[in-house]
């Protein structure tokens, strides 16, 4: 996937590309894909937006409302992400009945 997002990018250079989506990575932790997707963001100059000092977020997946993560994110190029992010957080909402 990260081979798409990158070859992506590299067609649309003239655009601000926003990726977003259930990434199944949470960057608290320590692991392989947690390392592969920082460096890409690090090295394609991205952001996740739950790391901006305005991020509320405190988790976007449950696992029967007893362990928590935050799996689901949005990644921005870093102009967005330095001048466009007010606040960022998830409403967890009863109607909501997925688990993300």
């Amino acid at each position: 996937m990260l081979s798409a997002i990158d070859y992506l990018n590299s067609q649309h250079q003239d655009s601000f590309i926003i990726d977003g989506g259930d990434l199944n990575v949470h960057f608290v932790r320590d692991s392989y894909h947690t390392s592969l997707l920082s460096k890409f963001c690090e090295d394609h100059d991205l952001h996740p937006v739950v790391s901006h000092s305005v991020s509320c977020v405190d988790y976007t997946y449950h696992f029967n409302m007893s362990r928590f993560s935050v799996l689901d994110h949005i990644i921005l190029p870093g102009a967005l992400y330095d001048n466009t992010v007010d606040f960022v957080y998830v409403e967890h909402s009863v109607d909501n009945t997925s688990d993300h």
